[in-house]
């Protein structure tokens, strides 16, 4: 007993006038049950004591009891500190060494090597498991790691604790189902209340639920008890899809339907609350979960589901019974039971009579231990945090304690009796006491060891810290169980040619063993296989290839972007189909089809007032641009742009960078002499063109769909002049380079289409291709400099931050076309001219014959990918050009597995090209008629 419980007890008997006996000393020179064993007696007598002294075994021919019972206390008075103990007498098989220190470098390490200490305590000198028990400094720390090692290691153990049951199926179940009304059906709650395990919803119905709800932002009872009307994209049958969601809905709504009284009280919510899990009939299901673990051998769990139920409903009655009729609301009575729910736990007994005991060190209650072993004697676990003392003074203490009341242990009080617990831990075993501790915890953070090492040192000075990890692996390996770590490290080791001679002799002996195993022959093989895997470029064959796209491509331009970006991706999207899930939202890149869309609504509308591009007001443009922008919004992913008050701020903004671009492309309209022809030309109806219809062989072909956003020509006696424009919502520049490795060809696909439209239109000219530009629909930030700044000038910066990017022909009758009269920079197109007149270097110009080679090359870069995807090309070789590669947006990272760590992975590096060299390489492939050439997707 404790000093504080005697006091108590004396306390208690004067209190009641019983006479106290006097005080009998017990006090045997030495204890019985430390008989032969010199250093865990002197333990026990002078642990925490000063002077401290000093441990030595007794010299040769003197006997243990003589050296422990006759000369202890003369000795230690007479040397200052250094008493002579009898060594162990080792003929009786007890272990040889009564206390080991013990180093690991990580605390799972340390939980491992305790196993296999234990492991060793059995088989060598055989202990029984009940023989032996592991306390911690920071049980909360190596609880789980005690449970797994334990587990690998086959050795039994009891954790001594009690268990929360916030995680509880049956605790979210509530919890998640008070939250749907407490939170008006979001998403979060009803899909957290679905998954709880215990709502009769399988995954795939939850899953389904999920997909349609999170499309069509259905939040809000209101929308659950409306009929789901609208389907999705993905659906292949949407009535009878809807039809089936419509049944999960109702058996949501009415499951929940007991939780939606007009309730006021507290005794209200509960009873509710009661008639919702007994609708659900979660004791039947509770009962099926015990019964389950009771058959998997899993006793903790069987009794955790065994007492669940009834501490639930104890909690509720507790509830109503002290604040039953008060008025609360749904909110509150959530919080009530939430916090009641922290505090239920459940306990647990030991199932069998031999197994490790396992615990804390304040906690656990040991007795006939013959082995203990003390983890976690790490600075911080001991001595723990004594906290900051609270709000009560030491004065204030001592006059409370003096007028008869019991107080909380002061810190200081709190150290002692930390102390008194390691004290009656330490002195536990009989025969061996093991104190361990790690350098390194579970997020990589720097341990020391604790004060209480250095104690048992300056006692016993000669015990060595002992490393055990840095045995050889073979000596450590127990059992085939826990091998399998060792195995698997050296086999990712033998891989990488980490391993030393020895350790590869080593590594093999292991290896041999386990293949041996018939148990673990395919385990290992696996594992061999793993080890060594090394990507090797797969293919479709063209056979499964035209089963799976079929003898005719059908896809944007961006298809073929994708393809040459990175084939495996390019196979994920159009081969296997994969989408990511569709949102309610309205993002950034939604952008780029809202501009196309109210724009191309801009242009219907400007017809139907009977004017153009060139003739309307700036009151008009306004007025137009708010009512497309309306007019679209409405339409749009199910009204999504209506549905939060920040999607309403982006209507507005979209509605203020709209008229700042209507107002730009006016100016540039009338600076040159193009006119608007076509918006939105859809290659879909225009299946005669040669230019997205592109034979392959005499089978296959390569049909591409898209639409070109705006197509502007001129026209005189003899020439008819093309101009496409592609708006944009992010900052991309034309790339000569970019072409060449067929990562941007849309511009010129687009010219193309636009050129054979306009030869069919006008055979008897000759058409010329005038300008590929990209227009980038923003609101720009400009730089002006110091002073005040007129609104002209402002003005100025700002169409001059508009000017459009791309590639226009030298031709001086299409740069007059384009921007009239200009010197110096122009603010239309990407053309500045020198004094003399001639075209500046940071011009983006081609000759004709330049214009036409591009066009050749583009048209041989689509039949050579057309080609690859039907031979079956998936190649996992995603580009890397300088600071950008194919992955950075990627949206399949996470399926396709590409990792520069493995073996085969690696990224296609493409030369960074000036201009004047990709072209000089355009031109030569265009000469050669070489269709697979170097700079192709699969030569990248």
């Amino acid at each position: 007993m404790s000093k504080k419980t005697i006091q108590t007890l004396a306390k208690l008997a004067r209190d009641v006038e019983i006479p106290i006996a006097d005080v009998v000393e017990i006090a045997p020179k030495c204890s019985p049950r430390f008989s032969g064993k010199g250093m865990l007696q002197h333990l026990e007598k002078y642990l925490f004591r000063y002077p401290v002294c000093v441990w030595k075994p007794a010299p040769a021919g003197v006997s243990t009891q003589s050296a422990s019972a006759g000369m202890a206390e003369q000795e230690c008075a007479e040397t200052g500190g250094q008493e002579r103990f009898a060594a162990q007498n080792t003929a009786s098989g007890l272990p040889s060494v009564q206390i080991r220190l013990l180093e690991a470098s990580t605390l799972r390490e340390e939980v491992r090597q305790i196993c296999i200490a234990i492991r060793r305590l059995v088989t060598q000198q055989h202990y029984c498991y009940r023989d032996i028990a592991v306390i911690c400094g920071d049980y909360t720390s190596y609880a789980s790691c005690i449970e797994q090692e334990f587990a690998a290691f086959g050795i039994p153990v009891y954790l001594d604790q009690t268990r929360g049951v916030t995680l509880n199926p049956f605790i979210e179940y509530i919890k998640s189902a008070l939250q749907v009304r407490v939170k008006n059906y979001s998403y979060e709650s009803v899909f957290h209340y679905l998954r709880s395990g215990l709502a009769d919803f399988t995954p795939e119905e939850t899953d389904r639920l999920e997909v349609y709800v999170r499309a069509l932002g259905i939040r809000g009872r209101k929308k659950w008890e409306t009929l789901f009307v609208y389907p999705t994209e993905n659906m292949l049958d949407g009535q009878a899809e809807l039809a089936q969601l419509n049944a999960l809905r109702e058996r949501l709504v009415l499951g929940l339907a007991p939780l939606y009284g007009k309730y006021k009280t507290t005794k209200e919510y509960a009873q509710g609350l009661y008639e919702f899990i007994a609708q659900s009939k979660i004791q039947q299901k509770l009962k099926g979960f015990e019964q389950r673990f009771a058959a998997a051998g899993d006793p903790v769990r069987e009794r955790e589901y065994a007492q669940i139920y009834r501490l639930v409903m104890d909690l509720l009655d507790q509830i109503v019974s002290l604040v039953g009729e008060e008025e609360t609301t749904a909110e509150e009575f959530a919080k009530l039971l939430e916090a009641g729910f922290e505090e239920l736990q459940v306990g647990t007994i030991p199932q069998n009579v031999d197994r490790v005991v396992a615990g804390d060190m304040e906690r656990t209650r040991l007795k006939q231990v013959k082995a203990l072993f003390f983890a976690g004697v790490n600075d911080g676990n001991i001595p723990g945090n004594a906290g900051n003392g609270g709000i009560i003074s030491d004065l204030d203490r001592e006059f409370l304690t003096g007028s008869g009341q019991e107080l909380a242990p002061s810190p200081r009080q709190q150290m002692y009796i930390q102390r008194f617990y390691l004290y009656l831990n330490m002195t536990k075993p009989s025969e061996l006491l093991v104190l361990s501790w790690a350098r390194m915890n579970l997020e990589g953070r720097a341990l020391r060891k604790s004060f209480l090492v250095g104690q048992v040192q300056r006692l016993f000075p000669t015990i060595p810290t002992e490393k055990p990890e840095l045995e050889p692996m073979l000596l450590q390996v127990q059992s085939f169980s826990d091998g399998r770590e060792y195995l698997a490290n050296g086999l990712r080791s033998y891989a990488d040619g980490l391993l030393d001679e020895a350790a590869e002799r080593e590594f093999l002996t292991l290896y041999r063993v386990y293949q041996r195993q018939d148990v673990y022959r395919l385990w290992s093989g696996q594992l061999t296989d793993t080890a060594f895997f090394s990507y090797q470029e797969p293919s479709l064959g063209k056979a499964v290839a035209a089963a799976l796209y079929g003898q005719t491509i059908s896809g944007s331009v961006s298809r073929l972007e994708q393809f040459a970006a990175c084939a495996y991706a390019h196979f994920l999207r159009y081969g296997m189909k994969l989408k990511e899930q569709e949102e309610f939202a309205f993002e950034a890149v939604d952008m780029g089809n809202l501009y196309h869309g109210v724009l191309e609504i801009f242009a219907e509308k400007l017809k139907e007032i009977g004017k153009n591009w060139f003739d309307f007001t700036e009151e008009e443009g306004e007025r137009l641009v708010d009512e497309a922008v309306d007019a679209y919004a409405v339409t749009y992913h199910h009204t999504v742009l209506f549905d939060s008050a920040r999607n309403a701020y982006i209507v507005q903004r979209i509605k203020r960078i709209l008229k700042r671009t209507v107002s730009a492309m006016q100016y540039q309209l009338k600076k040159g002499s193009f006119v608007p022809e076509k918006f939105e030309v859809s290659f879909s109806v225009l299946e005669e063109l040669d230019a997205v219809n592109i034979a392959l062989s005499e089978q296959e072909k390569m049909r591409l769909r898209g639409r070109i956003d705006r197509v502007d020509m001129k026209e005189d006696r003899e020439h008819v002049y093309v101009k496409v424009v592609d708006y944009k919502s992010g900052s991309r520049e034309f790339s000569l380079a970019a072409l060449y490795y067929g990562l941007q060809l849309q511009l010129v696909v687009y010219m193309n289409a636009a050129m054979e439209i306009a030869g069919k239109k006008h055979p008897e000219k000759e058409i010329v291709p005038a300008a590929m530009l990209y227009y980038r629909v923003q609101d720009p930030m400009i730089e002006m400099p110091e002073g005040e700044p007129s609104a002209e000038e402002v003005n100025a910066q700002v169409l001059r931050a508009l000017r459009t990017t791309g590639i226009v022909n030298a031709r001086e009758d299409v740069v007059e076309g384009l921007d009239q009269g200009f010197s110096g920079r122009s603010d239309v197109v990407p053309l500045e001219r020198k004094k003399d007149g001639s075209f500046s270097a940071r011009s983006s110009v081609l000759e004709e014959t330049d214009f036409q080679a591009v066009s050749a090359f583009v048209e041989q870069k689509i039949r050579q990918a057309g080609r690859q995807i039907l031979d079956g090309k998936i190649a996992l070789d995603p580009y890397e050009q300088g600071n950008r590669n194919a992955c950075e947006y990627c949206a399949y990272q996470k399926v396709c597995g590409f990792d520069k760590k493995i073996d085969g992975f690696v990224m296609r590096e493409l030369e960074n090209l000036k201009e004047d060299e990709a072209m000089e390489l355009i031109r030569k492939e265009v000469a050669d008629g070489n269709e697979v050439h170097g700079g192709s997707a699969a030569g990248h």
